[in-house]
């Protein structure tokens, strides 16, 4: 969806008709979930969609109480010390 997404936002970019390109998302949102694994009582292409048309911050804390997010950080000592990783801070 990602991928998608991104080609999308290349065609927008490029002069395609931002409205037309929403159209097509709205439409091919659905493809992207596989509703036989989602739990039960959750709608997935429902929330992304709201996510992506409605712009607001309740469409986002929806979707952020049914999702869960997995955050990782690099930890390092003097062992797995990464030189280009700390030039990059």
């Amino acid at each position: 969806m990602l991928e998608y997404l991104d080609d999308v936002s290349e065609e927008i970019d490029s002069g395609a008709n931002r409205y037309m390109e929403l159209v097509k998302v709205a439409l091919k949102l659905k493809s992207f979930v596989d509703e036989k694994k989602q739990p039960e009582g959750l709608d997935l292409a429902r929330l992304l969609f709201e996510v992506l048309f409605k712009h607001d911050y309740s469409s986002v804390g929806k979707f952020q109480m049914n999702s869960l997010f997995l955050g990782m950080m690099h930890f390092m000592d003097k062992y797995n010390h990464d030189e280009e990783r700390l030039q990059k801070m």
